[in-house]
């Protein structure tokens, strides 16, 4: 699914479609955590943490 970097006043921000944000559970007010790399940028949501790299190990 693709949408679109828009601007948010002095920010940018990326719209989360509504069927998404549904499947998710994450309504407005879901405080989320981006987390950026060389491949690009992750949404994290709540529970969604998954396994650091020392409980893969």
């Amino acid at each position: 699914m693709k949408t679109r970097v828009v601007r948010w006043g002095h920010r940018l921000a990326v719209r989360i479609p509504a069927q998404v944000a549904r499947e998710l559970g994450w309504q407005d007010g879901t405080e989320v955590e981006l987390k950026a790399g060389r491949t690009g940028l992750r949404v994290v949501g709540p529970g969604q943490e998954g396994p650091t790299l020392e409980e893969m190990l």
